[in-house]
């Protein structure tokens, strides 16, 4: 996994929504999103309980809130696990928003603690439900009021633990949101860091092609260089193939041409006449190609006896060659096999090397 856990940006390298890049949460920064929403929802069942009885500001307020926390948290997860919807990903509305649902939870149960302080006298109150959705509850007390207080409300054992939680529960999202918008703002400082430096992405793959680019572009000195469709350059020729590729915008393909030089036949080696006093200098005979040695001839000399004599090249009779019998266990005289060996099939002559 790459250093920086932020994604590349979708599209685009501007403010429109898509040109941001996305922040992939760790699985703990996950699991904190979704107690974000746990507990919103907890918090909403017990404000819309007591405001049933009646609404008071403090958790009303403590409602609209865990409201306002459900729909955040579902857009932060939407947006970046699912693909399709990452274009509506910006990460500056995330930490706005996780920076104000940070005070709006710190405004919550400092309201919900400071109303859970104001009931502390104890009294007799009789209770009826009228059956409308807010404020239905109407209760009459049997203890003489003190003239210098107003009791606007009262409230039940059920109804102050539910205060108490709505005040403690409101602290602990405010820190989920303090911890998801510490490690957001990390993350955001690291990619503008990267910006600054020249990165525009954090996948180790786009970057290094780019730099291969740019070296591809660089013409070595003192050396040959391939250039493309020019008809202005010097020394270009144009090939029949290069009108198409100039149109279809493509560089026209040369030919190869290879660098080592073809090698020329080596024709046959004639004969020379060597007499007695050295080389002769008038040798008025044919030319003859020279004979290809070949080393089974050696072993075959003794199986095979010649057919004719033997010319040398000064054209003097070679000495009488005596040819070899074979025999075998069978009682009979000797035969005699002249097979010649044949040298290659250019030549069709008999050849017999010399003893």
């Amino acid at each position: 996994m790459a250093s920086n856990t932020y994604a590349s940006p979708v599209s685009g390298d501007g403010g429109t929504p898509g040109s941001y890049p996305v922040f992939f949460m760790p699985v703990p920064f996950l699991v904190a999103r979704g107690f974000q929403i746990l507990l919103s929802f907890i918090i909403m069942v017990m404000a819309g309980m007591l405001m049933h009885g009646l609404v008071l500001g403090p958790y009303a307020f403590a409602l609209v809130c865990g409201l306002f926390t459900i729909i955040i948290a579902v857009y932060v997860i939407v947006t970046e696990k699912v693909v399709g919807a990452r274009a509506a990903y910006n990460y500056w509305a995330v930490l706005s928003l996780d920076l104000l649902m940070v005070v709006f939870w710190l405004s919550s149960m400092g309201a919900n603690a400071a109303l859970r302080g104001t009931f502390r006298y104890s009294t007799s109150a009789e209770c009826y439900d009228d059956g409308s959705t807010f404020n239905a509850n109407t209760c009459y007390t049997s203890r003489r009021r003190d003239p210098r207080t107003k009791r606007s409300a009262v409230a039940g054992k059920v109804a102050l633990a539910e205060i108490s939680a709505i005040a403690g529960l409101s602290a602990l999202l405010m820190l989920l949101f303090v911890a998801t918008f510490a490690y957001l703002a990390h993350q955001v400082r690291l990619h503008l860091q990267a910006q600054r430096q020249g990165i525009q992405s954090n996948d180790a793959g786009v970057v290094e092609m780019k730099g291969q680019d740019q070296g591809q572009g660089q013409e070595p000195a003192g050396g040959p260089v391939a250039h493309g469709y020019d008809p202005d350059y010097p020394g270009y020729a144009a090939a029949p193939g290069d009108a198409a590729a100039a149109a279809a915008g493509l560089a026209p393909v040369q030919p190869y041409t290879s660098q080592v030089p073809p090698q020329q036949p080596m024709p046959y080696e004639t004969a020379a006449t060597y007499g007695a006093g050295g080389a002769s200098a008038g040798y008025a005979g044919s030319v003859q190609a020279t004979a290809v040695y070949d080393p089974h001839a050696q072993a075959a000399a003794a199986a095979y006896a010649p057919s004719q004599h033997i010319v040398s090249p000064a054209a003097t009779p070679a000495p009488e060659y005596q040819p070899h019998h074979q025999y075998s266990s069978a009682a009979g005289p000797a035969q005699n096999t002249p097979e010649p060996y044949y040298s290659s099939q250019a030549q069709q002559q008999p050849y017999y090397p010399p003893r």
